[in-house]
């Protein structure tokens, strides 16, 4: 019989390289789906619940993003992603 100790470093071991996996899949979903120029004005802050925050460098980044936002919603849906909403806030992105 396996040591207690084992079994929950292999669970916790396993659902962090899930965790790991589906970021890199929703950047990479979230790269194919918008334009070099405004990825070079955001970054992805994290995704919890099934919503996914970005960080944008300026109101007016903001605003184009929100604009937007229903048709990124559905390329999102459409490339398999799990996200239910999008939330853009201003902040530093280096």
């Amino acid at each position: 019989m396996d040591n207690i100790k084992d079994i929950i470093n292999t669970v916790i071991g396993h659902l962090s390289e899930k965790k790991v996996e589906d970021e890199k899949n929703i950047e990479r979903i979230w790269s194919s789906i918008n334009n070099p120029k405004d990825l070079a004005h955001m970054k992805i802050l994290g995704m919890k619940d099934g919503e996914l925050t970005v960080i944008l460098d300026s109101p007016s980044r903001l605003y184009h993003m929100n604009m937007k936002k229903a048709s990124l919603m559905k390329n999102l849906r459409e490339e398999g992603g799990v996200i239910k909403k999008i939330k853009f806030k201003i902040g530093s992105i280096s």
